[in-house]
């Protein structure tokens, strides 16, 4: 199976999770292209889709809301797979973060399930305002993302993908 995986990301952390993603896809008998929202035009030749986001302020970023708007019809017809990044600290706060969209599309499209995963702060990295809401929140800085648990969600889906493609 041929499997779409992309991630809006606005400092690289999220898009990271696409590449431990794609990665474990293809080390696997699927494949997996890893490609940003933006250049995604069809998902003609797709067999399932890993879609996800990074949080800002309990909001999914605007290109994915936007990629699956405009896709909505197709994502119905696949198998799709839903990330969230953004959690910090040990242990994750909030712990159940509210997201305003994902409820709302997984209404729309289905999808088989939706995983969250811890995010990352580099305070290098960030916008001046940013770093004024970080500061504000008192949001600890550092990387609070688990290969672990990516890679074994990852193998989650492989073996659905195995299933599906038995039947």
């Amino acid at each position: 199976m041929n499997i779409l995986v992309t991630a809006g990301s606005k400092y690289g952390s999220t898009e990271e999770i696409g590449q431990i993603i794609a990665e474990t896809i293809n080390a696997s008998k699927h494949t997996a292209e890893l490609m940003s929202p933006d250049d995604i035009n069809s998902l003609d030749g797709f067999d399932a889709c890993i879609i996800g986001s990074a949080i800002y302020a309990g909001r999914w970023r605007r290109e994915i809301r936007d990629l699956i708007d405009a896709n909505a019809d197709r994502l119905q017809q696949l198998p799709v797979w839903l990330f969230s990044s953004g959690p910090v600290g040990n242990p994750l706060r909030p712990e159940q973060q509210d997201i305003v969209h994902v409820e709302t599309i997984m209404e729309r499209i289905q999808p088989v399930e939706h995983k969250m995963f811890g995010g990352k702060i580099d305070k290098a990295k960030l916008s001046r305002v940013d770093k004024a809401i970080i500061a504000t929140l008192n949001a600890p800085v550092g990387d609070y993302r688990s290969k672990k648990d990516i890679k074994d969600w990852v193998q989650s889906i492989i073996k659905k993908l195995d299933t599906m493609q038995l039947a």
